[in-house]
């Protein structure tokens, strides 16, 4: 089930809002002429109203009551609430270990053990955010997927080539992930998960060395840490298919070097080499900042992963248990619970996919169009619809208020948008959307919505 729902972007005056109401019911009916998403492209089609209430970005949702829903994790979309349940590992150490890490009650636990025995760097491991996690051996070319419902292991294609010191692995959101070979040369590659195949990619502007690392922001751009005791920081843009130089890293980064990204604007980086530094760059500003220090220096099999809504997680690694959590609202580091054995080089950790509320709403703002008695003539959303998800809409609407809302009743429209009929009247308006799931891991997204009315 899947409806993307069409933004109508230009107004007229209302002497011809007849006529072009009574088309725009036409094309309802199945005449030729369409709708455009407008966050998706530039076309537009005539409104049929003189006034428009619209709320498309974060600062819009934000005065809205949100119960279980979101407007962080997707900026300027509405999502619904979750949490990382699971944070995934890899010991190293010469050993076929993995374990989870239950982030609720702070406890480790053994899952099946990866087809060989993780003996080198390179290591590295991402989520799929639904089901799979993906993992590089390193050392080698073997390539695997962990599937998180049945606890097993399946041997995908090969790498290229071999990867070593400095591998890394991301996933881009939509049907890619994309990995360095590291081991001192400039391979970079990405993987289709549909077809289980590679495709070698312009190499990195220079070799990607012990420490090296990469993150996909899931809007279109890689980001790559050089690593080998060097300070290079880069960025590739997905659509041009090209490299650029950004803002160097302000220490050297070296053996345990680790990356991760909150979602939204900044990724975080452990720069490793036995050293304790911990840095945030900032994507939108092309910034770092020197963050509070881990509290144990990072060393072989460091890694780190994010926890949403707001925390990290690392691996100290260099032979010992320390795990430690990183509070993102106070920028503190705390001791968490021990990994359950010693990790060291091949060490490795991935957020597993987010636990999602099942159902949330957010109800916006009373808005008051000025006018006693006014009539809604449409209502129309943007919405994108996963496998299983679903959002619908009520309005309510009166010339009077009752505790700062409008004092009509909750008015039923449905989940199909445009909506043209059925809507009640009155001075102040008030819409809310109630986004559902049938999957834990999948969210519904609102993007836009939009009243228009005389």
């Amino acid at each position: 089930m899947r409806r993307v729902g069409r933004r109508i972007r230009s107004s007229l005056p209302l002497f011809v809002a007849a006529g072009l109401l009574w088309l725009l019911m036409a094309n309802i009916m199945g005449a030729s002429a369409s709708y455009f998403d407008s966050e998706q492209t530039a076309a537009r089609f005539s409104a049929f109203t003189s006034s428009r209430w619209m709320q498309t970005n974060r600062t819009d949702f934000i005065l809205d009551t949100r119960v279980s829903t979101d407007i962080d994790r997707q900026p300027g979309s509405v999502v619904l609430s979750g949490r990382t349940e699971f944070i995934y590992g890899f010991r190293g150490a010469s050993t076929r270990t993995f374990w989870r890490y239950n982030t609720t009650t702070a406890t480790w636990s053994a899952l099946a053990n990866a087809p060989s025995a993780l003996r080198d760097e390179g290591g590295a491991l991402a989520c799929d955010g639904n089901r799979y996690i993906y993992a590089i051996h390193g050392g080698n070319r073997e390539f695997w997927r962990y599937d998180i419902t049945t606890n097993s292991w399946t041997s995908l294609a090969n790498t290229p080539r071999n990867v070593r010191l400095g591998g890394g692995l991301g996933f881009d959101g939509k049907n890619s992930l994309y990995a360095l070979q590291g081991d001192s040369a400039n391979g970079f590659w990405r993987y289709n998960i549909t077809a289980n195949s590679w495709t070698v990619l312009p190499t990195t502007p220079s070799p990607v060395g012990d420490g090296g690392c990469l993150i996909c922001d899931q809007k279109g751009f890689v980001y790559v840490v050089q690593g080998d005791g060097l300070r290079a920081f880069w960025g590739y843009n997905v659509t041009s298919n090209a490299w650029s130089a950004l803002t160097q890293v302000p220490y050297p980064v070296d053996y345990g070097g680790a990356i991760s990204y909150d979602g939204i604007y900044n990724i975080y980086l452990v720069v490793g080499g036995s050293t304790a530094y911990f840095l945030r760059y900032n994507t939108s500003q092309n910034a770092w900042s020197v963050l509070q220090s881990v509290p144990r220096a990072v060393s072989y099999g460091g890694s780190l992963a994010f926890y949403y809504p707001g925390a990290l997680y690392a691996f100290s690694g260099g032979g010992t248990t320390r795990y430690y959590r990183y509070d993102l609202t106070s920028g503190t580091w705390s001791a968490a619970t021990s990994a359950p054995g010693n990790v060291n080089r091949g060490g490795a950790l991935a957020s597993g996919p987010l636990l999602l509320s099942r159902s949330g709403t957010i109800t916006s703002i009373t808005f008051d169009t000025k006018k006693s008695g006014c009539k809604v003539q449409g209502l129309f959303w943007n919405e994108v619809l996963a496998s299983g998800t679903d959002i619908t809409f009520e309005m309510r609407a009166s010339d009077t208020l009752a505790s700062g809302a409008p004092s009509g009743p909750w008015i039923s429209l449905g989940g199909t948008s445009p909506v043209t009929s059925g809507f009640p009247s009155g001075r102040y308006i008030q819409w809310r959307a109630t986004l559902i799931t049938g999957n834990n891991h999948l969210s519904p997204v609102l993007q836009e919505v939009r009243v228009y009315y005389a």
